[in-house]
């Protein structure tokens, strides 16, 4: 019997995709264990040969080390993109058209969803795009991080070695090296990027505008938002029920009352004149007539009330004129304030009287502007 197994890989003996899992592998290898175990086959030689290539596959995928150790080549091969592409891509991109970089940077792109990438990496497009569209596309890509686990850029086998201090050496330099080559991935491919960015064409297609031209451009667009805001405040304003209106109208005119109501209530406040404090009810008012701030602000009051009007009563004694004090003022005009702007100064000059008099006399104008009979005979 010729061996079925011959030259297959572990996956491929055991029947098994690349990413099943322990419990779908140890039920395929019974499976096969038990068609093709050699005490169940007597006399076919053969069938030695191909149970010992199941345990030993077995063996390789049922060990976690083991299984990624055996899947290198696998896991890098499913990669189109490695470090040494990326850093012969950079050296070279200043020699080759736009177009070449971003089908470059589609691989890239293509690579992070076969690692299990959740993020969205655009592509870079192509020259017709405006540079308003592909300026956000660079910035996402500068940010960019790996999702390759590099397992297969591990550099020793860990399981072959049987002393345990040289096996966790190994495994100390594999995690070094793969956490390396992760770093240098990132750095070239954000790199890549930024140079890609400084030679893309569309940056050359920007138009310049002035000042004037901005401005414009602006107010246009903000006529246009205007415009849109317009037309559906009017959308918005035709579906509205008329049910909706009548509770909204009975929202204002309740508000409305509770609004007047308060202002009637502040327009007349309860107030405590000693204390200079309002209340909102005559209760409030009473008990703080009753407590020992107000009747100590109260005496304090009177004390003061009756402090001032002693110092009232000694100044109007101290300001009390002799009995031959004349009562009236030695100038005291009879013109009114109103016929003052309102006649001439001859009209006015005409209701006083000037007399010769001593230094003890006054000179008094009449009721009516003329010298009384007294005054005449004395003067004659």
């Amino acid at each position: 019997m010729n061996n079925p197994f011959k030259d297959m890989d572990c996956y491929e003996i055991l029947q098994v995709n690349h990413d099943s899992d322990l419990q779908e592998i140890k039920a395929n290898y019974r499976k096969l264990a038990l068609q093709y175990h050699p005490d169940r086959n007597p006399g076919i030689e053969d069938y030695n040969e191909i149970f010992s290539q199941i345990n030993a596959a077995y063996n390789i995928l049922s060990n976690d080390d083991k299984r990624k150790w055996h899947e290198k080549d696998y896991l890098r091969n499913q990669y189109s993109v490695q470090i040494e592409d990326v850093l012969q891509h950079l050296q070279t991109i200043e020699k080759i058209p736009f177009e070449s970089t971003s089908a470059f940077v589609e691989r890239l792109r293509q690579d992070e969803k076969i690692a299990g990438s959740t993020d969205d990496l655009p592509t870079l497009g192509d020259t017709t795009w405006l540079w308003t569209y592909a300026k956000p596309i660079y910035q996402k890509w500068l940010r960019f991080s790996t999702k390759k686990s590099f397992e297969w850029e591990a550099l020793y086998n860990e399981e072959e070695e049987s002393d345990a201090a040289t096996r966790r050496l190994m495994k100390r330099q594999n995690q070094r090296q793969i956490q390396y080559c992760i770093q240098r991935y990132n750095e070239l491919v954000r790199d890549l990027i930024g140079k890609a960015c400084d030679l893309d064409p569309r940056r050359k297609n920007v138009v310049k505008l002035s000042d004037g031209e901005r401005y414009n451009s602006l107010q246009e667009a903000s006529r246009k938002q205007s415009e849109r805001d317009r037309r559906q405040y009017q959308e918005t304003f035709k579906n509205q029920s008329i049910a909706s209106w009548t509770i909204i109208d009975q929202e204002e005119t309740s508000s409305d009352d509770e609004s007047l109501s308060k202002e009637i209530v502040n327009s007349n406040p309860i107030m405590c004149m000693v204390c200079n404090k309002n209340f909102r009810s005559q209760n409030q008012l009473e008990n703080h007539e009753n407590s020992k701030k107000h009747k100590k602000n109260l005496r304090k009051m009177n004390q003061e009330i009756k402090k001032h009007a002693k110092e009232a009563q000694k100044n109007a004694e101290s300001n009390k004129q002799p009995e031959d004090a004349p009562s009236e003022s030695p100038y005291s005009n009879k013109v009114s304030s109103s016929d003052f702007y309102t006649r001439s100064f001859e009209e006015i000059e005409k209701t006083f009287t000037f007399v010769e008099i001593s230094d003890n006399e006054f000179y008094t104008a009449s009721e009516d502007g003329f010298l009384n009979e007294d005054d005449k005979l004395d003067q004659d």
